[in-house]
């Protein structure tokens, strides 16, 4: 069996994890969202986890297989907790506010509507989903920097959106 190797053609630019943005619904609801941006953030993740179930049998000449039977999403995002300087009285980013608020809830009332999208040339990658929130403070010593993992578990399908359009 003979087969031809691909062309290799060299790859260009490199893309940078700093350009991952994450918006927040603040009226929860998918049909009108009111996006807020979550501003602050120094880390981002995200990813999809497979769950495989083994379905070798006696068949198989001793070799595993398995099924992909279902799949999750989360986001984790570490944010630096910094307030509005052109805000009086001072106070912190509203969208970080709204994830902190929700992740003291139960039920429907801790879910919250996020859409997560890489802002770089190609503008091709673009989410939206429901996800129940963890709020974790890292703490630290007397130097360190007030920060916070925000870690959003997706509850059912995220669903691939158009690329947001820039604010006016």
């Amino acid at each position: 069996m003979s087969s031809t190797i691909p062309e290799r053609v060299p790859l260009g630019t490199s893309t940078l994890n700093r350009d991952w943005y994450l918006d927040v619904d603040t009226a929860s609801s998918a049909s009108a969202p009111t996006w807020a941006g979550v501003f602050g953030i120094t880390n981002f993740q995200y990813t999809i986890s497979a769950n495989n179930a083994d379905d070798g049998d006696f068949d198989s000449g001793g070799w595993d297989s398995s099924t992909k039977t279902s799949q999750g999403w989360s986001v984790v995002a570490t944010v630096s907790r910094k307030l509005q300087s052109d805000v009086t009285p001072a106070a912190y980013d509203p969208g970080q506010e709204f994830l902190r608020t929700a992740s003291d809830q139960y039920g429907n009332a801790g879910r919250v509507h996020i859409r997560w999208y890489k802002n770089d040339d190609a503008k091709v990658e673009a989410y939206d989903g429901w996800a129940i929130v963890d709020w974790a403070p890292q703490g630290g010593d007397r130097n360190a920097l007030d920060t916070v993992q925000v870690t959003l578990t997706g509850q059912g399908a995220r669903a691939a959106i158009t690329f947001p359009g820039s604010a006016a």
